[in-house]
């Protein structure tokens, strides 16, 4: 398997994802049920800012850019370029896992579905708008 990884791309989803993750963990969409659901107050989430988020950001960003070179590279190999191929590949990519394995979490170590529910949409969300990006892109 050769592919040549489009790194613009890679860098566009890993915004795409951060992005995303600003949106939908907000009090917008999720972020009232998550932090509930998570037992995180208002005063909590400020003593975690005044430790530093950067580094978490940081983190997280570096693993979005990883998901999606890996998703562009799967994409890439299997020759995925329309939409509609790529909704699918993100789909099954994120049945298979993302939502299959983290199912663990909520059957082996008492996570609630809700939280699942909220992350698994998440990854579900991102990937179908970062594989779109890279179907739009090539």
């Amino acid at each position: 398997m050769s592919y040549d990884i489009n790194w613009w791309g890679v860098l566009a989803g890993g915004v795409i994802m951060m992005v995303l993750g600003m949106f939908w963990y907000s009090q917008l969409l999720f972020g009232k049920r998550f932090m509930q659901l998570m037992n995180v107050t208002d005063e909590s989430m400020c003593e975690e800012k005044q430790k530093g988020m950067g580094k978490i950001y940081t983190m997280a960003f570096i693993s979005n850019l990883v998901m999606v070179m890996v998703l562009g590279f799967v994409l890439g190999s299997l020759s995925i370029f329309s939409v509609g191929d790529a909704l699918r590949a993100a789909f099954w990519i994120w049945l298979g896992f993302i939502a299959a394995p983290s199912l663990s979490g909520v059957l082996f170590e008492g996570r609630k579905w809700g939280l699942y529910c909220i992350n698994a949409g998440y990854s579900l969300v991102g990937l179908i708008l970062v594989a779109t990006s890279f179907a739009l892109w090539f």
